[in-house]
């Protein structure tokens, strides 16, 4: 993997560098020459563009849907459509096992679940003999269990009777059954003194008699025992039956069909019910158990079959998605595979991703969903056609090497046909894309006790040469020689010439100090008397500013400063658009060097972290150049 690159680009209209102080030499006929190495002063014009600041890092490109595909069950191919590089779809066959053995096992299934809810059926039936019920409509007239009794198969219970009729059997002497012209008779019934019709429900000839089955409808006071005759019509006479007893028609005696105790009486004696009706409920915990048990048989039979089912869908090897088959094992029809063998790899491409690393210091300007544009020199339409990607996964553990920690960051990008696996291409996040903001080169700052600074350009004569005190926003002016009054500095000290700016006064603290500064140091020269060493010099030219120092027809101002690059950084208060600052020195001839963070005298020194969104590299400008 490359190295990860940081670039930083700056899309405005261009910095222009005013040569104004040199011209004004030459207009004065100043003994100034720029070949004579003498120095000239460089000027910058505050001007509104869009700073972009980026991270850069370069990597390798891999399908963002992988996976193998392997054999869930053993068997011999039957057919084979694998082809390494094959694009398929979603479904497509790529490979066809024989199932003998399935067949045989399934038939082995089907029937051991058959046997298992013949079992089943059998248990419910015993539980279902748990729970007595009326077989007939009618009274119980026999009630032979009470609550808790324990009983065994085949215990008499109770006994229900329909007492809504009763039969009668009786005879006809020295008769034939073709002489009993009716379907009805006249039943005589002595101790009641009355007489009811009754239907005869069978006849049947004994040697000489005729034996008949009577039905008679109670009419509410008849009880079985009863003794009763009967009348019927023949041909010319009325013929006589003996005697018979009523019964009954009828009657059911209910016996236990399994053992368990009575867990339920839900009837008493002379009760009347209905059929079916729930009479008593007994209680056997084996009887439950082995009915769940059987009930677990035939689940676990269905699902073994269901299961052969799902793996006789095996045998047959889809494709999981639309994509490439790639990675494929050399198999021919016949070859063996058993459980878990890998026949080939299945890759989709339709999304690509790669890593790349970012460094601790820029991990935290990355953001999931941030832009990313990314190109490759294998592809050589990316140049002017870039692909356009997301920041789709930041890792929380970073690899730490020479002290330094780096994070990789996972990149996702829309497949293209000639974007192979593996291709190295190289990416731009786009961390900071800011308008239409104040620009200003990062080397016209001047760090001063805790303030940033900038010499501003300015018309008036009785501000330029000033420098600011940092109290309540005031400038006072600056000597050129090495003496003081330190009576006439307070009393300077106490004139307003430039307020500073309403919204940089959260610098105002800053840039007290940075005026303090200023004060201590021209006043301990003065003092002193003593020839100024190589960094008084520099002190003294960047607050001293007198009619021949470099920064002539200047003011030493405070700016309030936002996002930055290498070469740029935003100004949030302090300048406006137009301004124009002075550089710092440089020899006449000499190509303007581009800005290093550590600048002490001719700018200022660049914190690590400093503004935010910082992180080294290049730069461009449309049109070419530096300002």
């Amino acid at each position: 993997m490359k190295k990860k690159k940081i670039r930083w680009l700056f899309i405005a209209i261009p910095v222009v560098l005013i040569a104004g102080a040199a011209g004004w030499y030459f207009l004065k006929g100043s003994k100034v020459q720029a070949a004579s190495g003498e120095v000239i002063q460089r000027t910058a014009v505050v001007r509104r563009g869009t700073l972009k600041v980026t991270l850069s890092g370069s990597g390798s490109v891999y399908p963002a849907v992988s996976t193998d595909i392997k054999v869930n069950v053993e068997g011999t191919i039957k057919e084979n459509y694998l082809k390494e590089g094959k694009a398929v779809k979603a479904g497509e066959v790529l490979l066809v096992l024989n199932k003998y053995d399935y067949d045989i096992s399934n038939k082995k299934l089907q029937n051991t679940l058959e046997q298992k809810e013949l079992a089943y059926r059998q248990q419910l039936k015993k539980n279902e003999a748990l729970t007595v019920k009326a077989p007939i409509s009618g009274k119980i007239t026999e009630l032979f269990v009470a609550a808790d009794d324990e009983v065994n198969t085949g215990t008499k219970l109770l006994t229900i009777t329909d007492t809504s009729a009763l039969t009668a059997e009786v005879s006809f002497k020295n008769t034939s059954a073709q002489s009993i012209l009716t379907q009805q008779v006249m039943l005589h019934i002595p101790d009641y003194m009355t007489t009811v019709s009754a239907d005869i429900i069978s006849i049947q000839q004994n040697a000489d008699d005729v034996d008949i089955k009577l039905l008679v409808k109670n009419p509410g006071s008849l009880q079985e025992g009863i003794s009763v005759w009967c009348e019927a019509e023949s041909f010319e006479k009325t013929l006589s039956s003996t005697t018979g007893t009523l019964k009954w028609y009828n009657q059911k005696t209910v016996y236990a069909q399994a053992s368990g105790i009575v867990q339920n009486l839900n009837i008493e004696l002379n009760q009347i019910v209905s059929e079916g009706m729930t009479l008593i409920t007994l209680y056997n915990e084996e009887a439950e158990i082995n009915l769940r048990n059987a009930l677990l048989q035939v689940e676990e039979a269905k699902y073994n079959i269901e299961q052969s089912r799902i793996d006789t869908d095996q045998y047959t090897i889809t494709a999981p998605m639309d994509g490439y088959i790639i990675s494929v094992k050399e198999l021919l029809v016949g070859d063996s595979l058993k459980k878990g063998d890998i026949v080939c790899s299945f890759i989709n491409t339709d999304e690509m991703k790669f890593d790349i690393s970012i460094d601790e210091l820029d991990i935290n300007k990355v953001k999931e969903g941030q832009p990313v544009i990314v190109t490759t020199e294998a592809i050589e339409s990316t140049k002017d056609d870039p692909i356009t990607g997301k920041v789709s996964n930041i890792a929380l553990k970073g690899t730490t090497s020479n002290g330094v920690t780096s994070y990789p960051v996972t990149i996702s990008i829309p497949g293209r046909s000639e974007l192979k696996v593996g291709m190295n291409v190289d990416a731009e996040i786009q961390v900071v894309n800011k308008e239409n903001t104040l620009l200003l080169p990062l080397e016209a700052l001047q760090k001063v006790g805790g303030a940033y600074m900038v010499w501003l350009k300015t018309t008036d004569d009785s501000r330029a040469g000033r420098a600011y005190t940092g109290e309540t926003g005031r400038f006072t002016a600056a000597t050129n020689t090495g003496e003081t009054d330190r009576s006439a500095a307070a009393a300077n000290a106490g004139k307003t010439d430039r307020p500073l700016p309403s919204n940089n006064r959260r610098f105002g603290n800053a840039a007290g100090e940075a005026g303090e500064a200023l004060r201590r140091n021209i006043g301990s020269q003065a003092e002193s008397g003593a020839a100024p060493n190589s960094r008084g010099s520099a002190v003294r030219q960047q607050i001293r500013p007198g009619e021949d120092n470099y920064y002539q027809g200047a003011i030493l101002v405070p700016v309030e400063t936002g996002l930055y690059n290498e070469n740029y950084i935003e100004i949030v208060s302090g300048l406006k658009e137009g301004d124009i600052v002075i550089l710092p020195q440089q020899s006449a001839g000499t190509a303007a060097p581009a800005f290093e963070g550590n600048r002490q005298m001719g700018g200022f020194r660049m914190p690590m972290g400093g503004f935010g969104g910082m992180g080294g590299g290049g730069f461009s400008i449309p049109g070419g150049g530096r300002p």
